[in-house]
């Protein structure tokens, strides 16, 4: 892997883990499971990103 592509790739997987840690302070604090459910798609289309 060159060193752009690691680049892109940690930065994404850096958004996904932010994302996460706010998904889990989203289920800690009794948010609306919509939301949460809304957020976790994020996470996924981010994650999706970095296998591409």
């Amino acid at each position: 892997m060159d060193d752009n592509t690691k680049k892109v790739v940690t930065q994404r997987l850096a958004s996904a883990a932010g994302h996460i840690k706010g998904i889990e302070r989203m289920v800690n604090d009794d948010t609306y499971c919509i939301d949460v459910i809304k957020q976790i798609q994020a996470v996924q289309a981010a994650l999706s990103k970095v296998s591409t």
